[in-house]
């Protein structure tokens, strides 16, 4: 195939006007467009595939060496940011202009530090703006492999490791952007019952609704929750809140919808393309 692909891809477009496909001309643009209208690369997923075809596929070739289906990609640091930030409504997608500098996490010190972009619209910004410091990469970033800026890199490592996860549970920013998302939600819809909120929090961060097994489990999710959250407010606790919810929702299920939102922004679903 491959060798087909170069062989059409210099032939000048005149020469083979009238054969299928036609020359591409050294157009790199009638490449792709070759490639993304083809067949192969149109032929449904794993997911999709007869379940004794995918049986027999995986016998046959279990590491996807033939590349019979997409293989799985977790974003890239950059793009977990971003994606964070968007289904938050936080990130601000203004193009060009100088680099931005957004908060570091509370164990930094100050001479660590940098100082942060005064606007705060600027440090939600797209994470290709972010101030490239040799010496303090962004933590999220770095967490998810950005490349060593103190040399070359060719191709990008991709890892999964224990400070990943942690980076996500424990993050001042992911749990701050679970607390906007959870008051977007809760402010969009403040009389719904559990189902429509989970239907909708389900939309923003996987772009699709819970099945059959999702549905009753984040339902039973946010019950329990509401009840261990009620009893730590009785004994005089504080409550991590959704931001800007309505002031006549019960706290304790205002809360249990934050910690619903973390837990989905810590899902593998969000973190990889299958």
């Amino acid at each position: 195939m491959l060798d087909w692909l170069a062989a059409v891809f210099v032939l000048p477009e005149e020469a083979v006007a009238s054969a299928d496909p036609s020359g591409l001309g050294l157009k790199l643009k009638s490449l792709h467009r070759l490639l993304l209208t083809s067949t192969a690369y149109q032929q449904a997923g794993v997911d999709a595939v007869d379940p004794e075809a995918l049986s027999a596929a995986l016998e046959a070739d279990a590491g996807n060496r033939l590349y019979w289906h997409f293989t799985r990609r977790r974003l890239s640091g950059e793009s977990v940011r971003d994606s964070l930030l968007a289904i938050a409504g936080n990130l601000n997608q203004t193009q060009l202009g100088p680099s931005v500098w957004p908060e570091l996490p509370r164990d930094f010190t100050a001479r660590e530090a940098w100082k942060v972009s005064p606007a705060i619209a600027d440090r939600n910004r797209r994470s290709i703006y972010i101030h490239a410091k040799r010496n303090l990469p962004y933590p999220l970033l770095e967490a998810f492999d950005l490349p060593d800026m103190h040399e070359s890199c060719a191709r990008r490592s991709q890892t999964t490791v224990a400070p990943q996860a942690l980076m996500l549970l424990n993050s001042d920013l992911i749990l701050a952007l679970a607390r906007q998302l959870a008051g977007e939600l809760l402010r969009d819809n403040p009389e719904a019952d559990a189902t429509t909120l989970i239907g909708e929090l389900y939309a923003r961060v996987f772009g699709r609704a819970p099945d059959a097994d999702e549905l009753p489990a984040a339902n039973s999710f946010l019950d329990r929750q509401t009840l261990l959250l009620g009893q730590r407010v009785r004994s005089g606790d504080r409550l991590l809140l959704p931001k800007g919810m309505p002031k006549f929702l019960d706290p304790a299920r205002a809360a249990a919808v934050v910690d619903l939102c973390h837990a989905l922004l810590n899902a593998n679903e969000f973190l990889y393309v299958d």
